[in-house]
């Protein structure tokens, strides 16, 4: 062999083993990345079961505050039959400041 061929080899088996080292490092990176994308989605995971649970609370909070609402506005229908004969004039103080407000009072006639 001549020495032209031998240099050629040469820097052919260094360029091969520099192109094994850039894969050896590519895949070291790409192993590094997959580690931090499962971390980072076990993360998202426990965030989403905490909000989803977060969010069953509040539903079932808002479902008994749904009740309660209508419990008292059935308790307001009842006291309103019994305090006034004319139920569409507010007489007592309380219902009259509220009737002056910007904040809609129903009032529904007995028997409804």
């Amino acid at each position: 062999m001549d020495d032209r061929n031998q240099k050629r080899k040469l820097s052919n088996r260094e360029s091969a083993k520099r192109s094994r080292i850039r894969k050896q490092r590519h895949l070291e990176e790409l192993l590094d990345a997959a580690a931090r994308l499962r971390k980072e989605n076990g993360r998202a995971v426990d965030q989403v079961e905490a909000l989803s649970e977060q969010h069953r609370r509040m539903e079932a909070e808002n479902a008994a505050l749904r009740a309660e609402a209508e419990r008292l506005t059935e308790t307001l229908r009842s006291l309103h039959c019994l305090v006034e004969e004319d139920p569409w004039r507010p007489t007592h103080p309380a219902m009259a400041a509220m009737a002056s407000t910007d904040v809609p009072l129903r009032v529904y006639p007995c028997g409804r």
